[in-house]
This record gives structure tokens, sequence and C-alpha cells, in this order.
């Protein structure tokens, strides 16, 4: 499937996953939407953790 990645993180007390999931959900996207020359969501609103 080419539309969702796989991703280990290793976390502490100071950062919250959610916080560190949405900042990488951010940055990636504008990235990606400037290399794509588009706007708009790129990626699922939630995420799914183990």
């Amino acid at each position: 499937m080419p539309n969702h990645i796989h991703a280990l993180i290793a976390t502490n007390a100071k950062f919250e996953l959610g916080r560190i999931v949405q900042a990488w959900k951010s940055l990636t996207r504008r990235r990606i939407n400037a290399l794509l020359s588009r706007t708009g969501a790129l990626w699922a609103k939630d995420y799914f953790d183990r």
C-alpha cells in the first residue's frame, strides 16, 4: 500500500507521541505537497499506535 508508513519512534515524558506524530505529519505534508505542486491534506487525521 503506497499511501501509508510504518515508523518506530522512541519518546520520553517530555514529548507526547501525539504531538510528535502531528509535527512530523505537518512537516512532511508541506514538503511533499511542495514537491508535487499541490496543496491540501496528505495524511489521515488520526494514527494507529501499538
